[in-house]
């Protein structure tokens, strides 16, 4: 998550993580 905290943008690391962006929601969500 650090990547999107340094400004990327979240489609852009779910292609360089291979990780849905729902994944990301999901881990933002619980991270808050």
């Amino acid at each position: 998550m650090g990547a999107i905290d340094d400004g990327m943008g979240k489609t852009e690391a779910s292609h360089l993580f291979k990780i849905s962006r729902n994944t990301i929601d999901l881990w933002l969500k619980k991270r808050k």
